[in-house]
């Protein structure tokens, strides 16, 4: 464990991460890149302004930045917050967040972390949870095309020191990349930028680029990242219920799948939780004073 105030991180230099992309994309995709110091949130800033060019915003705080089920996504001094705006065929979106998910996990594969995704839209590493994603869509009646921005937040600065209530312990409590490798907790300037851009560039090739695969190849490749699979887990459904069973990855609708005694479930919302986490947190909360 290491204690974030020995950590430094350089303020994120807008030059930096144009010279990156013009240097070293491999989408060779035209990118507005935008920086701000702070703002209320990176995706409600994109999805106000829809564009006719791809366009990346890049922040080192959010006052007001959100994940799933509209949770504050808290974040700390060095990590990596960014939001991507791009026009997309309505066909694309109900795959986007499992798409981004699979280039997040193949960028930290080639930085040598080995991570795992839970569904729909969070990176795990080490059983923390590392990155989060944040898909929205702005519909349009030209040709069915959306302004539809993508929300990544990734942890760099240590969270050692982070207490989570026992009661209401998350499903991953927070990691991050210095928990894993200390040349996080003082990167050198550029170093941050070049991990935006790489992920960026991922992201691209995997939803309008070389990389795009079918559905059922993107399913494929994604399983392999699957935290759940072959795992007993529970369900938690919109209405509240739970509903035991085992993982069993998503289908080519990006649509996970969950075995119970009812047969095989399509799960296309909710939470998904271990069954031996959630029996955890059933006892603490029973057994509270």
């Amino acid at each position: 464990m290491h204690n974030s105030t020995s950590a430094h991180y350089p303020p994120i230099s807008l030059e930096c991460l144009k010279n990156w992309w013009s240097q070293n994309s491999r989408t060779h995709h035209p990118l507005a890149i935008k920086y701000m110091t702070t703002c209320e949130s990176t995706n409600s800033q994109l999805y106000r302004s829809p564009s006719h060019a791809t366009t990346l915003l890049v922040t080192e705080t959010q006052t007001q930045g959100r994940g799933q089920f509209e949770r504050e996504w808290q974040t700390r001094a060095g990590d990596l917050i960014f939001s991507l705006g791009v026009r997309l065929h309505s066909s694309k979106i109900p795959t986007l967040s499992v798409r981004v998910g699979l280039a997040l996990a193949q960028v930290c594969a080639h930085f040598g972390y080995r991570v795992h995704l839970k569904w729909p839209n969070d990176v795990i590493l080490n059983n923390g949870k590392l990155a989060g994603i944040l898909v929205q869509s702005n519909p349009s009646t030209q040709d069915q095309i959306n302004w539809v921005v993508i929300g990544v937040g990734v942890n760099i600065a240590p969270r050692a020191d982070l207490t989570v209530d026992k009661k209401t312990k998350p499903a991953f409590i927070p990691t991050s990349l210095s928990q894993a490798d200390t040349q996080w907790l003082n990167p050198k300037q550029g170093e941050r930028e070049a991990l935006i851009m790489h992920i960026v560039d991922e992201i691209l090739l995997h939803i309008d680029g070389e990389r795009v695969l079918s559905n059922e190849y993107l399913a494929t490749q994604w399983n392999q990242h699957d935290i759940w699979q072959h795992q007993a887990i529970v369900w938690i459904d919109p209405f509240g219920q739970k509903h035991h069973g085992t993982g069993l990855g998503i289908d080519a609708n990006g649509t996970y799948q969950m075995s119970s005694r009812r047969g095989q479930v399509a799960i296309y919302s909710g939470q998904i939780r271990s069954a031996h986490t959630e029996s955890q947190t059933h006892n603490a909360t029973t057994n509270a004073p």
